[in-house]
């Protein structure tokens, strides 16, 4: 008989993941029960697998600062080739300011 710590361990969740799946019938009832504690046996759990956790999509927004038509530069790392073109023509690089 496997109890909560046992079953823990072996999935490697928390105590308070375990509730939760208990809760929301996603792990397998206990086989008994005495008090508050919940046992179970080893094939009632053999095949369970921890439910895939959701994934976050990045966003990755930059704040866009020298713009030139369709050209872009966020003032962040090694300087846009477009943006050297033009400096080394003579022109500033606060003409292209946003």
């Amino acid at each position: 008989m496997l109890n909560a710590t046992h079953v823990c361990a072996k999935f490697k969740i928390s105590r308070l993941k375990l509730t939760q799946l208990l809760k929301e019938g996603q792990f397998p009832a206990p086989t008994s029960q005495l008090g508050i504690f919940k046992f179970w046996t080893p094939e009632s759990v053999e095949g369970w697998t921890a439910p895939a956790k959701p994934r976050k999509e990045k966003v990755k927004s930059t704040i866009v600062k020298y713009r030139d038509g369709e050209n872009t530069w966020a003032g962040r790392g090694k300087m846009a080739n477009w943006l050297k073109v033009h400096i080394a023509a003579g022109r500033s690089i606060e003409e292209f300011k946003v």
